[in-house]
């Protein structure tokens, strides 16, 4: 995704840049197709926690089922579980809300990131870095679903 968005700016701008305001897409031709990398990211955190052993599906069970979450968790209030959850089921992945939370925080720290670098907001100096800046942010974000 990095490489496509330095490669392909003007691409990376109609996707991800500011929408026109007024402006709303037709959600038949769109949705499935922008919410691909979306549906993509939280499948990775579903993985990931699922990787992370026995204690790692016990917090998923126990956050699912409304009990207390692992103590690392996000608080959320319930309307915001609800909707996460209502998400997952659309999107069919197996994760509890706190994933959720975890892959839609990369997922816009990815966008932002791209986006802050694509649009010049780090520098002509960190632009010309072009990847290797990015890298250690990107590595960062990536923590936040799977920690090394």
């Amino acid at each position: 995704m990095t490489r496509w968005a330095l490669a392909e700016p003007a691409r990376w701008t109609l996707l991800y840049g500011t929408p026109v305001q007024g402006d709303a897409a037709p959600a038949e031709t769109t949705n499935a197709a922008g919410t691909r990398v979306t549906r993509r990211v939280l499948e990775i955190a579903a993985d990931a926690a699922w990787e992370g052993g026995d204690q790692a599906r016990e917090g998923v069970d126990q956050a699912r089922e409304g009990g207390a979450p692992a103590e690392d968790a996000p608080a959320l209030a319930p309307a915001v579980r609800e909707l996460l959850t209502q998400t997952l089921a659309e999107f069919d992945v197996d994760a509890a809300p706190e994933t959720a939370v975890r892959a839609i925080t990369v997922w816009s720290g990815l966008v932002g990131v791209l986006s802050a670098h694509l649009f010049g907001q780090l520098g002509a100096d960190a632009v010309a870095l072009g990847e290797d800046v990015l890298r250690p942010q990107i590595e960062v974000l990536a923590d936040v679903i799977a920690p090394r």
